[in-house]
């Protein structure tokens, strides 16, 4: 019996192989070397051909740029009124009137535990009211790096999941209102202003725009990552 095993794959002509190739993500056609040795001719030919087309695109994306920057001026036009409508309602000494409440009451944690989601770079609401109230005092206590963040805000990061989560704020429309905080108006009133702009046609454009960008630019690095471990290996034999 011939033990020999045959790869198949080697017999078809390399083109073709490229042709075929040029379907896979950078994931499956990397672990073609894991499968066979005599893979790593294929790979790096398939390396500088997807390097090349990557950078095709990209170079697409940037110069299809009028839209985007038609966005990019709306969205900075965005910015410098909402900073105009913050300023007149902001007044630091809120957040340290309610860091000093000893018991917060429900209908503020629960405002605050949007305000703190939508200042941190997370898509996942937590369930524990109590966390963000933590998380609050923490912000607190590095308040005037808070209030950088507060006014130097970019709603066009948020991604559609995080928005859609920020809109359950409106169930608590006026119900805060009985507890007469200033603070908590002004919390409840900046997620809203941010909702609103962020609901705008021009800033989903703009948004999907950079995740392709940085999808992209990420897909090189790492294949540029493996051109240098194969040009490594090369001098080593």
């Amino acid at each position: 019996m011939n033990n020999n095993h045959q790869n198949y794959f080697m017999t078809v002509r390399t083109e073709v192989v490229l042709q075929i190739c040029q379907f896979l993500d950078i994931k499956s056609y990397l672990q073609l070397r894991l499968v066979n040795s005599d893979m790593d001719f294929i790979v790096k030919l398939i390396n500088k051909q997807k390097i090349n087309e990557i950078r095709f695109r990209l170079i697409n994306l940037q110069e299809d740029n009028e839209e985007i920057l038609k966005c990019r001026n709306l969205i900075e036009q965005d910015k410098q009124k909402l900073r105009q409508d913050w300023t007149s309602i902001f007044n630091k000494i809120y957040f340290i009137e309610i860091k000093a409440l000893s018991s917060p009451p429900q209908i503020l944690l629960e405002i605050i535990k949007y305000f703190v989601f939508l200042m941190n770079p997370i898509d996942q609401l937590s369930k524990d009211n109590y966390s963000y109230w933590v998380l609050y005092k923490q912000l607190v206590a590095n308040l005037n790096i808070l209030i950088i963040r507060i006014f130097e805000f970019e709603p066009e990061r948020i991604s559609k999941n995080k928005l859609e989560i920020l809109q359950q704020i409106y169930e608590f429309n006026q119900k805060y209102i009985r507890l007469r905080l200033d603070g908590i108006e002004f919390m409840y009133q900046y997620v809203v202003s941010i909702i609103e702009v962020r609901k705008r046609d021009y800033y989903d454009i703009y948004y999907n725009y950079q995740t392709k960008l940085q999808e992209y630019q990420k897909m090189i690095k790492q294949l540029q990552k493996l051109q240098q471990k194969l040009q490594d290996e090369i001098q080593l034999q």
